[in-house]
């Protein structure tokens, strides 16, 4: 059995420097880095932390919003999936995961994710 817990459904903004609007390749590429740098960001965070292991971090594209001369709003979706093996009592909730996944796009971790989009 896989245990899932998703977290809050999030947004984050780009800047880009390319005219005119954004097309779905874009739209997938940017969602396709996204998505593997939040599942490195989790593997590596919740083994450090004793959180258990997840199996795996899913996240995919909702949708995006672009307005001429504005950052363009992606929204995701991400879910931790935890195999049963994990100590159940221990498990992370929403809340724990949501707040962790904040912290991957502050400080540092928002250089090293800058930097895997370019």
């Amino acid at each position: 059995d896989t245990i899932l817990v998703p977290l809050t459904p999030y947004g984050v903004s780009y800047s880009v420097t390319q005219p005119g609007l954004p097309l779905s390749s874009d739209y997938a590429q940017v969602s396709a880095l996204h998505a593997s740098y939040v599942q490195d960001y989790f593997s590596s965070l919740l083994l450090l932390l004793g959180g258990g292991a997840t199996t795996r971090v899913e996240t995919t594209f909702r949708g995006g919003n672009f307005v001429f001369d504005r950052p363009i709003q992606v929204d995701y979706a991400t879910v931790a999936y935890f195999g049963s093996s994990d100590d159940n009592e221990n498990l992370p909730s929403t809340e724990d995961l949501t707040v962790l996944l904040q912290q991957a796009f502050v400080g540092d971790n928002e250089e090293v994710y800058v930097a895997e989009l370019q």
